[in-house]
């Protein structure tokens, strides 16, 4: 199974990759949220446009990098963090498939208990507000995936349209109205393309 089919397979959220690695949490704070950490992910927003972008790419690097550890209890703790309460089974089943999926791929989650550098993270490019009111907000996301492991290193390009809800005191992911595709991929030049070996390369998260 590639990345590409488990993709397709989900509705285009995103969950291609399985990504985190240990080490120190770095949560990135304003008076947009996130307050506080879940499992990693942060939540905790403001009840305003600026605390729905900033749950917006959260949540879509939550949703595209499974924190490590992935077995099934912990994973369902962190989509009850994020996710609207009408859809967490299905998001828990789509992410329990898609991590399933990239490991035979790329085997990154034996990889990562042998202690090797394996994942992705989601870095956020462009974001815009396309539509808000105090229940509802969707956000666009042009965004680069990085996925890395000792057998795969690649970026892809994103766009992602986030759909949010005001539910119990913060914003959750609409998981039906979230949708994305690949690309569009920037023009590179000859002298943006040298980069460092994979084993050197030591990705921070976003948001968490």
């Amino acid at each position: 199974m590639t990345p590409r089919v488990v993709w397709a397979g989900l509705a285009a959220l995103v969950l291609v990759s399985c990504g985190g690695q240990q080490g120190t949490t770095v949560l990135l704070k304003s008076d947009a949220g996130p307050t506080r950490v879940v499992l990693g992910v942060g939540v905790g927003y403001a009840h305003n446009p600026a605390g729905a972008l900033a749950a917006s790419v959260t949540y879509a690097e939550a949703a595209a990098t499974p924190i490590f550890p992935v077995d099934d209890a912990t994973e369902q703790q962190r989509v009850a963090a994020y996710a609207v309460s009408s859809e967490q089974d299905r998001l828990l089943q789509q992410r329990k498939t898609a991590i399933r999926g990239y490991d035979s791929s790329y085997g990154v989650v034996a990889a990562h208990a042998r202690g090797q550098r394996a994942g992705a993270r989601l870095y956020p490019l462009t974001v815009n507000m396309q539509s808000y009111t105090d229940s509802d907000a969707t956000v666009s996301l042009w965004a680069s995936l990085v996925e890395y492991s000792p057998s795969v290193f690649r970026a892809l390009y994103l766009t992602e349209t986030v759909a949010l809800r005001w539910e119990s005191g913060d914003w959750k992911l609409v998981p039906s109205r979230t949708s994305g595709s690949l690309g569009p991929v920037p023009a590179v030049t000859q002298d943006q393309t040298i980069s460092q070996p994979p084993s050197v390369v030591d990705w921070q998260s976003w948001g968490r």
